[in-house]
This record gives structure tokens, C-alpha cells and sequence, in this order.
């Protein structure tokens, strides 16, 4: 398996996060797919330990829930909203310049949309920074 992959499912499990229906082989395929097409961002310490990673996906519309989410994507890699699946960091610094990186690197975005467990809402903040690439 991928080094990168191994670390990401890992970072999962310690948080306790990884997804009830996840099998090694399903989630080294997505990871494989997602790195490929740069929808994973990470964050490695000097000694090569995963510090965070944010896990997206770009969508043609905004979901109203999570069972609407099918319904928003064509390829995952296009459309002009960033949908965020997955946002894990060993503590707040990491996930700032996490965010900030995948902000950097997605300028063409019309919004970037996540779903809080908490409330289970969908969260949608509109991309200040857009520019036409």
C-alpha cells in the first residue's frame, strides 16, 4: 500500500473515524483515486509523521444533506464547489494551514461546502478569494 494511504487510514483510525461500511481495499482505491487527482491535501511533521490531511471532492451543486450528495457530483474532480469529506489534524494549527493551503490551491471555487456531524447540517461559506483560472 501507498505510504501516504497507510498514514491517512491510520490518522482515521486513531480519531476514530474511519467509515462503517470502509474495507482496507475500498479505502486504498478512493485514497489512490483522490491523491491522484490532487484531492488530498497532507501535512507531515520533519521526522515524516502525518500531522493532517483534508480530504475533498468537487461537486456541480450544493447538497441540501449527506443522502443528497449523489445527486451534486459528475467525476468528483469537476465542478465549481468544493465539497470537504474529510478534515483531520493532530491539533488547530495543522488544520489552519491545511485550510489554508487547500484555499491557495482551489481559487476557482464558487463556495466550499462541508457537513458538520454535530447538527448534521451543511455548512456553506463563499469563496472570497475566487479567481478565474
Amino acid at each position: 500500500m501507498n505510504p501516504i494511504i497507510n498514514d491517512i487510514i491510520e490518522l482515521k483510525l486513531k480519531y476514530d473515524l474511519v467509515e462503517e461500511d470502509a474495507t482496507d481495499e475500498n479505502q486504498s482505491m478512493w485514497y489512490a483515486f483522490a491523491l491522484s487527482n490532487g484531492l488530498v491535501e497532507t501535512l507531515y511533521d520533519n521526522n515524516s509523521k502525518l500531522l493532517g490531511f483534508f480530504e475533498y471532492v468537487r461537486l456541480n451543486k450544493i447538497p441540501k444533506s449527506l443522502d443528497d450528495l449523489p445527486n451534486c457530483y459528475s467525476d468528483f474532480v469537476t465542478g465549481n464547489i468544493l465539497f470537504v469529506a474529510n478534515a483531520i489534524s493532530t491539533c488547530h494549527k495543522t488544520m489552519w494551514k491545511l485550510k489554508q493551503i487547500v484555499v491557495e490551491k482551489n481559487k476557482d471555487v464558487l463556495c466550499f461546502v462541508w457537513h458538520r456531524k454535530t447538527d448534521d447540517s451543511i455548512k456553506v461559506f463563499k469563496n472570497m478569494r475566487r479567481q478565474n483560472v
